[in-house]
């Protein structure tokens, strides 16, 4: 993990995560969709 210290990095961090966290829920949704058709 980078240095928790640092703002800016733990902010970037932060917001990587949830992009990705994001990204995964947006192709759980259209998988989910898919079987269901």
């Amino acid at each position: 993990m980078a240095v928790l210290g640092v703002v800016p990095s733990a902010g970037h961090v932060i917001t990587h995560a949830n992009a990705h966290n994001n990204k995964a829920k947006a192709a759980l949704l259209h998988l989910l969709l898919k079987l269901v058709q």
